[in-house]
């Protein structure tokens, strides 16, 4: 697509799916409000060397996310759209990056597809909604080898590739730690190795390019590691060797784990490599295949295990799809991935709404129903024009109806709120109803979202809060045994508890003579009777 505007036309679009909903859709636990979470308590303590979540030192990842987030909230308040901001900022420059990476490779064009078909995957899409770390890692590792083919392509020189690699390592470090070097590494070191016996990797050899990572990544390093003795080794030792090597305390998935994830999460566009896998033994192909592969199988590896892991491969696979589908080459199969795709976007949708409807108590909304089908109607469109060799309008349709199921996810949030862990409504409630001097309580549950609504601490009982978190002494609010218990609640005696179903089952022998307040899903939230009194008296909160 030759078109200069249908770029940008794009981007715009996308960002806006994006940030659609971002507004009235709670955050969601417990990674989400743990980030969301962390960024407030820095911008309230005025805090940003050392993380803190529920007012516990927290070191599980280094601050650039949580430093990014606190600048959402400086701009639009501590709520969840202000959380989500500037991850949809990342998202919308990993298209932007993508789109460059396809128009280095064919020195012309937009690389308009490229970005369409990464905007589209659903996973790409989630991410760029749900703020954690990774689409963070994915902007900086797409930038590094958006670089290396400016570097490669002679439109970059050594000296600016070392500052300014150098600079986007530093942020990759200070965002997951070494996971970006692992990344160039497995992709990088075969690629150079098979082009010319890796004389091509001499510019990371640059002194410039180290000086510049150190300068940027060393400093909250040394500073932290200066005020909390013994935290490096930790963070080394517990965060990064055990989360390798160990899926007891992590997340644990079999070897395949990754390919249902890939194959849903990059819905339908998988089909085109599928079906025209014989092209990819070209030698434009060789970087793209190791950035999409070899991350993949180097994950499955590790006994550690989450969907979003092979997010920083997506570019990738976003740019063979993209190269594919523009060849469209002739031949008496040639129109079967037209007429295959959109229907696996319609698919989709249909699928979606059917596992809505089994979720959802009282059924779905009419704007989500609305936009399921308009996304299986543009799939049954696309579909019937890939037949009649009408691709451009096929890939059309494939997009609308990917971009349909999109902009339904927010509705479906709310129709399954109940369904979805999250925690908005008895947070919010906690914030407009407490009194001054009134605690709070989270009885053998663990929820971030009620500090970050309360806006203030929460006391944990028997949660296992304290896993992995780097502490000497156990906080006087973090409560592991039946004696800190009845010391708490003797010494609060106007209290909100928040518990869960499993956690009801013995809340009341516990914590006896609680009023039931509200239920949120399976999480509920009760108040002593003296906070009770004050409710019914109708006194309300400052």
């Amino acid at each position: 697509m030759k078109r200069t505007w249908a770029l940008p036309a794009l981007l715009l679009f996308a960002w806006a799916v994006l940030l659609y909903g971002n507004w009235w859709v709670g955050l969601f636990e417990s990674s989400e409000a743990r980030y969301a979470e962390v960024a407030r308590e820095m911008a309230a303590t005025g805090d940003f060397l050392s993380p803190q979540v529920d007012y516990v030192y927290h070191f599980t990842k280094p601050p650039l996310t949580y430093w990014i987030t606190t600048m959402g909230y400086a701009l639009f308040g501590e709520t969840a759209f202000g959380a989500r901001f500037f991850l949809s900022i990342a998202a919308l420059w990993v298209l932007v990056l993508t789109a460059g990476l396809l128009r280095e490779k064919e020195g012309e064009g937009t690389g308009f597809e490229a970005a369409a078909v990464l905007a589209s995957s659903l996973l790409f899409f989630f991410m760029g909604k749900v703020l954690t770390t990774d689409m963070y890692l994915t902007l900086w590792t797409t930038a590094g080898f958006f670089l290396w083919a400016r570097l490669e392509g002679g439109r970059l020189s050594p000296k600016a590739f070392a500052w300014v690699f150098g600079l986007v390592a530093g942020a990759a470090f200070l965002t997951k730690g070494p996971v970006a070097f692992l990344i160039w590494a497995c992709v990088l070191v075969p690629y150079g190795l098979w082009k010319d016996r890796g004389r091509c990797l001499r510019p990371f050899a640059d002194p410039r390019l180290w000086l510049v990572f150190v300068a940027v990544a060393l400093p909250w390093f040394v500073a932290v590691g200066l005020r909390h003795p013994g935290l490096l080794a930790y963070m080394a030792g517990r965060e990064a060797a055990e989360a390798a090597v160990s899926a007891k305390r992590f997340h644990p998935g079999p070897w395949y784990y990754y390919i249902p994830v890939l194959l849903g999460g990059f819905l339908p566009w998988w089909s085109l490599p599928a079906f025209r896998w014989r092209r990819l033994g070209q030698p434009a192909f060789r970087l793209w295949l190791l950035w999409a592969v070899v991350p993949l199988l180097v994950w499955s590896l590790f006994p550690s295990k989450l969907p979003t892991y092979i997010l920083p491969s997506f570019p990738a696979w976003a740019l063979i799809a993209a190269s594919l589908l523009k060849e469209d080459p002739a031949g008496r199969w040639s129109r079967l991935p037209w007429v295959v795709m959109p229907l696996l976007a319609g698919g989709a949708a249909a699928g979606l709404a059917a596992l809505g409807f089994r979720e959802a108590p009282s059924g779905l909304g009419s704007a989500t129903l609305g936009l399921f089908g308009l996304s299986a109607a543009c799939g049954i469109a696309g579909s019937l024009l890939g037949a009649a060799g009408r691709t451009r309008w096929a890939f059309a349709g494939v997009l609308a109806a990917l971009f349909s199921i999109q902009a339904a996810v927010p509705h479906a949030a709310v129709d399954l709120e109940d369904r979805i862990k999250t925690a908005e409504r008895i947070g919010v409630t906690l914030r407009d109803l407490r009194a001054p001097g009134e605690a709070i309580l989270e009885y053998r549950v663990t929820l971030f979202s009620i500090p970050f609504y309360a806006r203030d601490k929460v006391a944990a009982y028997d949660n296992n809060f304290l896993r992995k978190k780097f502490v000497a002494d156990r906080p006087d609010h973090i409560l592991q045994d039946p004696e800190h218990l009845r010391e708490y609640l003797a010494a609060h005696p106007r209290l909100w508890v928040v518990a869960d179903g499993d956690a009801e089952k013995t809340l009341h022998d516990d914590v006896p003579g609680l009023v039931f307040v509200l239920r949120e899903g399976r999480h509920s939230l009760w108040a002593s009777p003296s906070v009770a009194g004050r409710l019914a008296e109708g006194r309300t909160a400052r």
